[in-house]
């Protein structure tokens, strides 16, 4: 019951991703896997909770909120890019996310927000959860011939009090296999 309720309202529908569409030399994308959920919440509260930190957190990102998804982030949180770029700290990664977000072209970030899917949501402990969701996005940083990017967003929720934030998130790019 508890993944069939997280498949229906995690933050990031479970669409289907296309595959690149590049230069004939590149290969489409790895498919990816069906959602899985491992192990189980301590509460249903905490389901509850790390779903609404998920949901808001993604609307925020296709809002180009900075300062509501920097608040989902604990003070002393760690974030990466794709591009390697790290910030620490919530106030340091809502600059960074503001800046970012300052000529965000609207339709874009609707399309990444809208154009994901959840691959895993672990739990580990009756305090900890990683989720991992992949996105596409038309954002700088696509390969040459490619029209779009595929991201991969690792998130770690820490509980802490009452309350699940996060407190590392690492972005990565997928690579088609070039032939």
């Amino acid at each position: 019951m508890m993944k069939s309720a997280l498949l229906s309202v995690l933050l990031i529908p479970m669409a289907s991703i296309c595959e690149v569409r590049a230069q004939e030399t590149l290969t489409p994308y790895e498919e990816l896997p069906e959602f899985e959920t491992i192990g189980e919440p301590a509460s249903e509260g905490d389901f509850t909770a790390i779903r609404d930190v998920l949901m808001k957190g993604g609307a925020a990102w296709g809002q180009g909120d900075a300062t509501t998804l920097a608040s989902f982030y604990s003070e002393d949180a760690e974030w990466m890019n794709a591009f390697g770029q790290i910030r620490r700290g919530s106030e340091a990664i809502e600059d960074y996310l503001g800046d970012l977000f300052e000529d965000q072209d609207e339709e874009m970030a609707e399309f990444e927000e809208q154009s994901g899917a959840a691959i895993s949501l672990r739990y580990i402990g009756d305090d900890v959860a990683i989720f991992h969701a992949v996105t596409r996005s038309t954002r700088m940083g696509a390969l040459e011939g490619a029209e779009e990017r595929r991201v991969h967003s690792t998130q770690v929720l820490e509980k802490r009090g009452d309350e699940w934030v996060i407190v590392h998130e690492h972005i990565s790019d997928a690579r088609p296999a070039v032939e």
